[in-house]
Parts: C-alpha cells; structure tokens; sequence
C-alpha cells in the first residue's frame, strides 16, 4: 500500500489567492483529480458541458465541502 500525504492547508492558501477562473481550474486538476474514479463512479464530471454546469465544484458545494467560488468562506 502506496499512502501520499498532502499539504492540504498549503494547497489552500494557494488556491484562495488565485483569481476565480485559475482557481477552479486548480481544485478541479490538482485537488480533485486523484479522485476522479469516485467522482465517475457517482456520475460527476470533473468539469461541466456547461458554463457553470454540473461538475465537482457544484458537487463540492451541494456535498457541504467547499464552495471554490467563494474566496471569502476560504
């Protein structure tokens, strides 16, 4: 068994001090994608169809987790 750790406070002060648009783009790429098995096994995409479509960062929000938009909940 292969156990990462992640610096997970770190990946946070860089995300809350990017603009929105890099900043989706960062949780979407970085944070989320080592997830991206369960996020397909729960029909999620990890980016929309859709401007402002349903992907992991609606879902994020809907599951309580985190809202990326949100710079000040950050």
């Amino acid at each position: 068994m292969n156990l990462v750790m992640e610096k997970t406070f770190e990946q946070y002060e860089k995300l809350f001090s990017m603009e929105e648009q890099k900043r989706e783009d960062e949780f979407r790429y970085t944070m989320m994608r080592p997830f991206e098995k369960m996020w397909t096994a729960i029909q999620v995409p990890l980016k929309g169809k859709e401007p402002n479509g349903y992907d992991v960062i609606m879902a994020a929000k809907m599951l309580g987790y985190l809202d990326v938009r949100d710079a000040e909940s950050g």
